[in-house]
């Protein structure tokens, strides 16, 4: 049992940690294209997307959006 509880906790551990420059989300925008992908990233790991990046067969292309300004619903009065 103590082994089976040593397993998940480092599985939680493993996943839970943040990395900056893995994608946190993607999306496929094109449904009859394969190959582009929407990719969403945290760079300083606070849980939101920071900014946005589209890739085509694994290579980026175009320029990073950027996500800021946006209220969240508890930062409206």
């Amino acid at each position: 049992m103590k082994n089976v509880l040593l397993i998940l906790l480092s599985l939680v551990l493993l996943n839970g940690c943040c990395d900056p420059n893995k994608p946190r989300i993607i999306i496929k925008p094109f449904h009859m294209s394969q190959n582009i992908d929407l990719k969403g990233f945290d760079t300083n790991c606070d849980g939101d997307i920071d900014y946005w990046q589209h890739y085509k067969n694994d290579r980026e292309i175009g320029s990073k959006i950027y996500i800021k300004g946006i209220m969240k619903q508890n930062d409206i009065d």
